[in-house]
Formats: C-alpha cells, structure tokens, sequence
C-alpha cells in the first residue's frame, strides 16, 4: 500500500466537526534499515470503494461513500510513477455535507522524487504541493519548491520516499519484526515535512479479513498463494511540539506491495476501502546503461 493521503483532508473535516485528535505515543523501537524486499514491488492499477464503517456521535458524520483509484508502474531500476486519487462524500447530521478529494503523483528514482499533491474540499484547494525532493549525502531532503512555497527548504529527517517506504515495511515483515517506526516523506499535504510513521505487524485483536470477492479478485490476479500480513500504521504530524496521530490505517498487504483492505481510523470516524479492481502489468525494462 502506498500512502493514500486521505489524512490532510480528514484533518479537516475533524476540526470542522470539532472532534479533538488525541495524542498515540506507542513503546516501540526504531529498528535498522531492513534488507531489500523478498519480492520486487508490483506494477498496478486498483480499484476501491469507501465506505463509512462507524462513527462517533461527537463528529457528527452519518454517512460516507468514496472511490480510491491508484496507479504504481515501474522498477527500482526504471524509477516508480505514481498516481493515487481519491474523492469521498461526507454527509454531517447538522451541517451540508462535504466532497473531499486528494490527488497525489509523483516520480521515484534512487535518491529523487519528483511530487505534485493537491486535497479539496467540495473542489476547492485546501492544500497543494508541488515540488522536487533529493536526499542528500548526510540523509536530509533538501526540497526545490514551487507550491505551498516557492524556493529551497531542507527537511532534517531522514525520510524513505513511498516504495522505499513500502519496500522496508515488506523487509522487516519477512525478517519478523512486529513492531517499528519509519520515517516517510512523499510531498503529501503541504509538502514540507517528513511523517512518523509507526507500524505494527499482526496487532494483537486486528480482525480485517478478505471477503470472498476480494479473494476472488486475488486469485484471478496470481497472487492467491503470495504471503500477506495483517498490518497498522499509525501516522503521526506535529501539533505545537507534540507528535499528534492523525490517521491509523489497518489492511492486509501482499509480498508485492499490494494491500486489498485499508480501513482508516480518523479519530471517531472510522472509513472502510475493500479492492474492488486489480490489474498488473509486467516490470518496465531497466534503462540501458
């Protein structure tokens, strides 16, 4: 799964709802940087539907139905496009109710990503970035900016772009870790900061399951006997010097990268997304040297 950014936007919607973000300081380590990926990341398109799985009374939501589509095509060798849209309808008991969109592409090669990402609400902007990120020798991203700002910014934290980021996450599965930290970087929101991200693997009470046209889809795509793992992330931003958590993500995610369940936990708003579509295509060849 690579990062959806659903979670700028939900961030409004809480503070519109006046819901309060608590908090989420789980004990975990920060392991080392996990070996290379058992299995190359997959080329895709996939399909999901959103769905409103719970909602606590205080953030007013009675309903909500969304699409996610994502596109990843490439290779290490070839560099990773990426293209991930999302657009969800928010319907509030005591308010109209709201569209809120996200869409995020970018380009990863090696030590570069080059990322546009923009989130709505009822198509208006409420976030943009656009801009190109290079990790430079000592770890840090130094950002060439056009959107939110234009200029040079450098982002101290040592950051993995998104199929690093997934790529290590599959890395530390395969070696048995359950529980670490990973910082991501993929210009989402307003682009100028690294994420937290904290992942645990097989949390003690996770329950997301396949259904059975979800593992129809699985089998038909080849992947019906590829090892999958039961996965949260918890991603956390900055709020007045505190890490606040501002979206936990549970899903199942295959060897390949592939994740065929996300469910979102918004803080008191509680989103589903089940595949609904699979396609894979072959590995662009490497460039010739």
């Amino acid at each position: 799964m690579r990062n959806i950014s659903i979670g700028a936007a939900a961030a409004l919607v809480l503070a519109s709802c006046g819901t309060v973000l608590a908090a989420v300081q789980p004990p975990v380590a920060t392991p080392a940087e996990p070996a290379a990926a058992p299995l190359p990341l997959a080329s895709f398109r996939a399909s999901y539907e959103v769905s409103l799985a719970g909602a606590e009374p205080q953030s007013l939501v009675t309903a909500a139905l969304g699409r996610i589509a994502m596109e990843v095509v490439g290779s290490d060798c070839a560099g990773w496009s990426t293209r991930i849209t999302n657009s969800t309808l928010f319907n509030f008991s005591e308010s109209v109710a709201r569209v809120l969109g996200s869409r995020n592409t970018g380009f990863e090669l090696g030590d570069t990503l080059t990322f546009q990402s923009e989130d709505t609400i009822n198509d208006q902007v409420s976030a943009h970035a656009d801009g190109v990120a290079v990790r430079q020798p000592d770890g840090t991203l130094r950002l060439t900016m056009t959107e939110p700002i234009e200029g040079e910014v450098t982002v101290e934290r040592p950051a993995l772009f998104p199929s690093a980021h997934m790529e290590a996450i599959i890395a530390a599965m395969d070696s048995g870790e359950s529980d670490f930290r990973l910082y991501l970087y993929d210009g989402s929101g307003d682009g100028l900061a690294a994420i937290p991200t904290d992942i645990a693997i097989d949390p003690p009470g996770a329950t997301v399951a396949e259904t059975p046209e979800i593992q129809e889809i699985v089998a038909a795509a080849g992947m019906a006997d590829m090892r999958h793992w039961q996965m949260r992330m918890t991603y956390f931003q900055d709020f007045r010097g505190d890490e606040v958590a501002y979206l936990i993500n549970d899903t199942v995610t295959y060897e390949n990268g592939i994740s065929t369940i996300i469910e979102f936990d918004l803080g008191g708003i509680h989103l589903e997304g089940r595949l609904t579509a699979l396609e894979l295509f072959d590995e662009p060849a490497c460039p010739a040297v």
